[in-house]
């Protein structure tokens, strides 16, 4: 059952590549070296008659370097062996009662020859290209008529012979390579084609009642088979060792599953135990530790009692088989009971990672548990039928068995998430880990929706494929899942600000604090590459592609192909990387140690030693470039082709670009401008902070970076305060009142530029009477100093010390005066006096009337 078996790859994954039942390279070749037999033996030396020039025997030693012959001979018995194992192979898949086992190991056996062919023909690569290089020193073949001296001639006649005979060798294992990828094309296409078939069989539905009969009918055929053989292999001990002995073997077994367990248990609950845990990284620690020590335990276990039971006992393939088939399913219910336990943790709510309540956690991994004991035993009654012959005719029956009550958990699981979202514990996690759990929720309806029609209808075998595989991506998906937020939290606490991680970074390697959150940054997109690279593997092997597919994908990206002349290969590609990296870390670290150990002892200015350091970086960048390029097998003649053609293009769009880079070489070698020199340019005035490849950076006073081209710190005018030494000269403007004494001014401004701390005795401060200005008498004060970057400091104490003399000696210092004079004034004002108009005269009140009588 491929569904199930996918759980134990999680544990298995590297064993099956690396030490699985496949066969190493090295083991098919010895094994095709002793099937040749004695043929194979004398083969070497027939190659070696049949390719030493029987001429010029000095010459064609000399033209035949060593292992030339033994790499020939080796390449036909390898295409020989190759053509020999793909006519078995034909034959065996022309077969249309071929098991599915044994397509299984045919495609395996094509892949080993496909991965033959290709080792060998890179062994002829070497070879080959020691002819060519000999062939290519004795120039060009003579043309029409003309003729070479003849020891020329006959050294080339052998070193052509030989090359022939290379060139035919790789020719065979070209043919044989392309029957081999054309028989495991058309292996392939059969094993798919048989794995839809069966996905996609129809058979009874659930509902039928002959197919509860027929298994009805089945269960005594069952029962006796299985008494059968657990009887005859419990006599064959009994009868070796005694009956106490089987006994004892089955106590033990019980004494270890119950010990592993509670010792599991013991170490859970003792992790937790009485503490909070240590922020995310304590929880997902714990999450992703339970498991695997569940698990662990498990193999211990079967390991252990399985070794004493094939010792005392005898030895039996079907016994073996079941007992496998055991084993994986103990450590399978250990590790997915332990991943349940650790992700839910009902009784520890401070140690949980899902968003449920204590109720719903509960009930929670109590479904799952049934889940997977129901799973288990499904898997191992699967191969008790295997085991017994009974597997065509009960698939059907323990499918539908197991299907329902999968599909009633799975339904139960859903229905308790969406009830506990709107409690009032599950509100209360600070942070959601499996959120994107939510979008899921519809399509599993719909797949539980299918799996139930599927049943009715009477594709079994389709609804076991769908809801084992929820099941087991579910399983698969969430424990990565896990493991990445284990390295995103590891990786967050070990660059975080103070820890010993960051510091012995910062002091050992000099990075900033960019640099390791960067680094960080770099560390999680590695670790996310490679769950992918072993999640990916583990859900491809559910659908229609085999481990044999997957395994030839990765051999094949990783190995290289070829696109046209070129070939790309991902080893060759990551080595070229490593190289690379290791370079610029050995790089950044002969630099630091020579501006520590040796710059920093000499009395070199600071921008000569960030020149001398960045040369030695540029050097030493470009020299780990070319041993990368050297390490991925990159021939340096297809460089200088695609330099050529890169010229032209430098000769455009890149023109400015080299032109910038040429600049900056320039200014470190002739260093016109340093880092740390105060400069001005067009776009402001300030320290050079950084000289890079194409730019140099300029800080300004206002804290603010100015981005200048290194070709326009060439070809402009730029003004360096600092190119030669530190001298500057600071200069202050005074104006007195025209009725001071000018003689009495210089005095007291020479007086006051003398005292200053940091004026040079020499030059001289001086003092220059500038000019008879409009409102005052003009002075300058000039104070040479032996460091500008303190020139606006001096000068603005000069202006403190220059006005607390001025006021003392009672000297002015004028604002601007102007006297205006508007012409025509006068005359306007006594024009509008005239035509202002004169007030009217007030009337006369009238008379009041005189009273009467």
């Amino acid at each position: 059952m491929n569904i199930v078996r996918s759980f134990m790859y999680v544990w298995l994954v590297l064993a099956l590549l690396l030490t699985g039942s496949v066969p190493s390279i090295a083991q098919a070749d010895e094994q095709s070296t002793g099937q040749t037999g004695a043929t194979a033996t004398e083969q070497p030396a027939a190659a070696e008659n049949a390719t030493a020039p029987k001429a010029e025997p000095v010459v064609a030693a000399a033209a035949l370097p060593a292992g030339i012959r033994e790499a020939a001979g080796k390449a036909r018995r390898v295409a020989a062996d190759i053509s020999k194992t793909l006519e078995d192979l034909k034959a065996k898949l022309a077969d249309p009662s071929l098991p599915a086992g044994e397509l299984a190991k045919a495609r395996e056996q094509l892949e080993i020859v496909r991965e033959r062919a290709k080792l060998v023909d890179l062994e002829l690569a070497s070879p080959l290209a020691q002819m060519n290089a000999q062939v290519s020193r004795l120039g060009p073949a003579p043309k029409d008529g003309a003729t070479e001296p003849a020891s020329v001639a006959a050294q080339r006649a052998a070193l052509e012979r030989v090359r022939g005979v290379l060139l035919g060798a790789r020719t065979q294992l070209a043919l044989a390579a392309g029957a081999a990828d054309q028989l495991a094309s058309q292996a392939g296409q059969l094993e798919r084609t048989r794995y839809f078939d069966r996905l996609f069989k129809h058979e009874k539905s659930i509902l039928a009642p002959s197919l509860w009969s027929d298994g009805v009918a089945k269960v005594s055929d069952i029962w006796v088979r299985t008494e059968r053989l657990v009887s005859g292999y419990y006599k064959l001990i009994a009868d070796n060792n005694g009956a106490w002995v089987a006994w004892f073997l089955f106590a033990v077994f019980i004494a270890l599953a119950t010990g592993g367990y509670q010792l599991c248990r013991m170490l859970a609950l003792r992790v937790r135990a009485g503490k909070a845990p240590n922020g995310e990284l304590g929880k997902l620690v714990r999450v992703v530790a339970v498991p695997i020590g569940y698990g662990l335990v498990a193999v211990v276990a079967t390991t252990v009692f399985g070794l004493l039971l094939f010792e005392v006992g005898a030895e039996s393939s079907r016994i073996e088989q079941f007992y496998v088939a055991f084993a994986l399913m103990m450590v399978m219910f250990a590790f997915t009971r332990g991943l349940a336990r650790s992700i839910l943790s009902p009784t520890q709510p401070d140690w949980r990672i899902a968003n449920l309540s204590t109720r719903a956690a509960q009930k929670w991994l109590n479904l799952l548990t049934i889940a997977f004991v129901i799973m288990a035993a499904s898997y191992l009654l699967n191969e008790l039928f295997v085991v017994v012959n009974l597997s065509e005719e009960m698939t059907a029956i323990r499918q539908a068995i197991v299907l329902p009550a999968l599909m009633f958990i799975l339904v139960r699981l859903i229905l308790i998430a969406q009830r506990d979202r709107r409690s009032e514990e599950a509100k209360q996690f600070s942070t959601v880990y499996f959120s994107w759990a939510g979008y899921l929720v519809q399509p599993i309806w719909l797949l539980v929706i299918a799996t139930g029609l599927a049943l009715v209808t009477g594709y079994i075998t389709l609804a076991g494929y769908i809801v084992g595989n929820i099941v087991v991506i579910g399983v698969v998906v969430s424990f990565l899942y896990c493991i990445r937020r284990l390295a995103d939290a590891f990786v967050a606490q070990s660059i975080s600000e103070g820890s010993r991680i960051s510091d012995t970074l910062k002091h050992a390697f000099s990075m900033s604090e960019q640099g390791i959150k960067r680094s960080g940054i770099a560390l999680n997109a590695i670790v996310d590459f490679t769950l992918l690279l072993l999640g990916l593997p583990l859900l491809l092997s559910l659908t229609a592609l085999s481990w044999v597919d997957v395994r030839g994908w990765f051999s094949t990206a990783f190995f290289g192909f070829d696109i046209g002349d070129i070939t790309i290969s991902l080893s060759s590609i990551l080595l070229a990387m490593g190289v690379f990296g290791i370079g610029l870390l050995l790089t950044r670290l002969i630099t630091g140690w020579l501006d520590r150990r040796i710059l920093s002892a000499t009395n070199m200015d600071a921008g000569v030693r960030n020149s001398i350091r960045t040369g030695a970086s540029y050097t030493a960048i470009i020299l780990a470039l070319l041993v990368a390029f050297a390490a991925a097998g990159v021939n340096f003649g297809n460089i200088a082709i695609v330099a050529g053609a890169l010229s032209v293009g430098i000769g455009f769009g890149l023109q400015s670009i080299v032109n910038n880079f040429v600049s900056g070489l320039i200014l470190l070698a002739e260093r016109p401008i340093k880092v740390g020199d105060w400069v001005s340019v067009t776009a402001g005035e300030g320290t050079v902070t950084k000289i890079n490849v194409r730019a140099t950076e300029i800080e300004t006073f206002d804290r603010c970076s100015i981005i200048v081209p290194n070709s326009s710190l060439i070809s402009d005018a730029v003004q360096n305060w600092t190119h030669g030494d530190l001298m500057g000269r600071a200069k202050v403007q005074v104006g007195v009142s025209y009725d001071s004494d000018p003689q009495q001014v210089h005095d007291i401004l020479v007086k006051c530029a003398q005292d200053h701390p940091r004026a040079m005795a020499y030059p001289l401060p001086s003092v220059l009477f500038k000019d008879f200005g409009p409102s005052s008498l003009d002075f300058e004060v000039r104070v040479f100093i032996n460091d500008v970057n303190w020139v606006a400091f001096v000068a603005s104490e000069l202006r403190f010390s220059i006005h607390k003399a001025l006021k003392e000696a009672g000297i002015e210092i004028p604002f601007p005066q102007r006297d205006v004079n508007v012409r025509g004034f006068q005359e306007a004002v006594a024009e509008a006096v005239k035509a202002e108009p004169k007030p009217a005269a007030k009337p006369k009140p009238a008379a009041k009337p005189k009273p009467k009588g």
